[in-house]
């Protein structure tokens, strides 16, 4: 009996786990579209680097040339996605089974020659 309690407890644990690891990421993402809406707001246009945290959304828009970098990485398809809001590029990266590094590296050097 004591088992199934532990089991049962262990269970409600991770399950609590999971929803706090997910409200987290819905922190960091509103705070990343916060982050771009005050950019935006201060004429800032465009970002000067691309991170792993940063959304799909932001990766895309980031420079004309960024949806050639997602489509060398079979994500040509991203600007119509409905978690592009919500979906990091770490977190693309890991679903996907591309290289975040190699991605952001490509991008990156997009905004670089842009400046």
């Amino acid at each position: 009996m004591r088992e199934l309690v532990q089991q049962v407890v262990a269970i409600y644990v991770e399950q609590h786990r999971t929803r706090i690891r997910k409200i987290k990421q819905g922190i960091i993402s509103a705070q990343q579209q916060l982050e771009l809406l005050q950019q935006r707001l201060n004429g800032l246009e465009k970002p000067m680097q691309v991170f792993g945290t940063d959304v799909i959304e932001q990766a895309w828009n980031s420079h004309p040339q960024a949806p050639a970098v997602f489509a060398r990485y079979h994500l040509n398809a991203c600007d119509q996605c409905a978690v592009r809001f919500d979906e990091t590029v770490h977190e693309a990266a890991l679903a996907y089974g591309f290289s975040e590094e190699a991605m952001l590296v490509e991008i990156n050097i997009l905004l670089r020659e842009e400046q």
